[in-house]
């Protein structure tokens, strides 16, 4: 039971360290960027996945604290004034360090790679609308710049139809002609006065 135990750790070490250091390789950053994203694809996509990698986490979790109890009860048991110790002693505090190293180191990966995926899923999502609102403004561009297009349009047919209201009344006054005279002035008084007399 043990065994299988360390293996399933020994296999979740080993993993860890290959997703880690394909982050930490040196490679071209698109390279780098599809391996991240389908990372993050298949650590979203696949439920179960999560539950079971969670699950045995757990299992991890509670080989560090049996190893640190371990260690706590030799710890109390040995005599720090004798530090000469049996060799099984010395065996089993040597096993428990290790395991309490190997399980601890395990843990600070997974959690590690835990936080990158969701620092990696944020920035997608950030990508992704940031995508967006800039079609979206280009598209707002675009529709000012019609906009414009078609003031400027009926600017010019409102120009075209003022001047052709402009000109019409002119050309009315021309055909139709002025009357010949148009002197209003009052008639003189000299005149007034004669016609009263007759």
């Amino acid at each position: 039971m043990l065994e299988s135990v360390w293996q399933i750790n020994v296999a979740l070490l080993l993993s860890e360290m290959l997703v880690c250091s394909t982050v930490v390789l040196p490679m071209p950053g698109r390279w780098r960027k599809k391996i991240l994203n389908k990372l993050s694809h298949f650590w979203n996509r696949y439920p179960r996945v999560r539950i079971v990698i969670k699950t045995l986490i757990g299992f991890v979790a509670l080989a560090l604290v049996d190893c640190l109890r371990t260690l706590y009860l030799m710890t109390q048991v040995s005599d720090p004034l004798n530090p000469a110790k049996p060799d099984d002693v010395k065996i089993k505090l040597y096993g428990a360090q290790r395991d309490a190293f190997i399980t601890g180191f395990i843990l600070f990966l997974f959690l590690m790679l835990h936080r990158f995926e969701r620092l990696v899923s944020n920035v997608a999502k950030l990508e992704k609308q940031y995508s967006e609102e800039t079609t979206q403004q280009q598209d707002i561009k675009n529709e000012i710049e019609v906009l414009k297009q078609d003031k400027e349009k009926l600017l010019k047919q409102a120009r075209e139809n003022n001047l052709e209201e402009f000109e019409k009344p002119k050309g009315l006054s021309k055909s139709v002609g002025a009357p010949a005279s148009t002197d209003y002035s009052p008639v003189p008084k000299t005149r007034k006065r004669n016609v009263a007399k007759e």
